[in-house]
């Protein structure tokens, strides 16, 4: 019987069929070598950035991911592509930036305003960790105990959980329970809008 190939030997077999090693392939596509050893023994399984990354290089993800050797090389058709805006903290101290230079695949509908962000900062763990890309969805309101990222009109932004809104302020909290609650007065948020999607990296270096 022959043995199943694993995302790694499909990885592998789609690179070799480039006519490079694993090594100077990565380089070429700005992937740490270690990095991409990492994927082709599937200890680590591709995010949207470096599968974005792949499939511009050639590589047929349809058949990485799924087995089916369909003769396109574009991305599943079920996954959408999505603007980086910004990198959101705590203490937050950068401001969104409205033309963004990287985009990043999450298995979402295609919807006007959703962006992906970047996480930066500990008050979320362990649900969200410092690095995980995530898409927020302006068009949904967010319900109490949703995740949410928040926009000050000082340009300010966190992540946060809403834990609950009245007429006049919402309270936040964080989930790493260090951080204590926060009460906001709705007059200064500019934007409110829950996460739909977490991309992590499933092993880090500590």
């Amino acid at each position: 019987m022959t043995k199943k190939k694993s995302l790694g030997d499909r990885l592998r077999e789609e690179i070799l069929k480039k006519n490079k090693s694993v090594r100077s392939f990565s380089l070429e596509a700005d992937i740490v070598p270690q990095q991409m050893q990492n994927y082709l023994t599937s200890q680590f399984v591709p995010g949207g950035l470096v599968l974005q990354k792949l499939s511009e290089m050639g590589i047929n993800i349809n058949y990485v991911l799924t087995g089916n050797d369909i003769s396109s090389h574009k991305y599943p058709s079920r996954y959408n592509d999505f603007p980086v805006l910004s990198k959101i903290g705590n203490p937050a101290s950068e401001k969104y930036e409205m033309e963004a230079d990287d985009r990043a695949f999450f298995n979402y509908p295609v919807k006007e305003k959703c962006f992906a962000i970047i996480v930066r900062g500990d008050s979320m763990q362990p649900s969200l960790e410092d690095g995980d890309l995530v898409l927020v969805d302006p068009n949904l309101i967010p319900n109490e105990n949703d995740i949410v990222a928040i926009r000050f009109t000082d340009g300010d932004q966190i992540i946060k959980r809403l834990k609950s809104s009245s007429k006049n302020e919402i309270q936040l909290t964080s989930d790493n329970k260090i951080f204590d609650p926060l009460v906001i007065n709705k007059n200064k948020i500019d934007l409110l809008a829950p996460i739909v999607h977490l991309h992590r990296i499933l092993k880090r270096d500590r």
